[in-house]
């Protein structure tokens, strides 16, 4: 309703900040999805983001997710320039930044950070 679509594959940006969600396996059926937030929750893998590959921005500040290998599932995403994963347990990781930019070379944005030339 919020929407105004009934078509589920038509929409390019969702919000579902803040919903405490663990399964977001839904975005499989948005296939044009561009703009993804969902920041605040209970996500722990990003294998569900392999289905987007028109996706631009995701912003996953703040949940679950662990293990940095995770991060080439986003591979997938040949679009992708902003990447927020701040404030999840993979911060912690002392390759973690690194890691990312090499996974994802495409990226201008890191954690509200410019990626560099030089690191990429």
């Amino acid at each position: 309703m919020k929407c105004k679509t009934d078509k589920i594959d038509a929409l390019d940006k969702i919000n579902f900040w803040g919903n405490e969600l663990e399964d977001v396996s839904i975005i499989w059926s948005m296939p044009n999805l561009q703009i993804i937030s969902l920041s605040v929750n209970k996500i722990w893998s990003l294998e569900d983001f392999a289905f987007c590959p028109w996706l631009k921005e995701l912003y996953l500040r703040k949940n679950a997710i662990s293990d940095i290998w995770e991060v080439g599932y986003l591979r997938n995403c040949p679009n992708l320039e902003v990447l927020w994963l701040r404030e999840n347990p993979i911060e912690h990781h002392w390759l973690y930044w690194f890691f990312v930019i090499k996974c994802l070379p495409n990226l201008k944005k890191l954690d509200d950070y410019e990626v560099t030339y030089e690191e990429k």
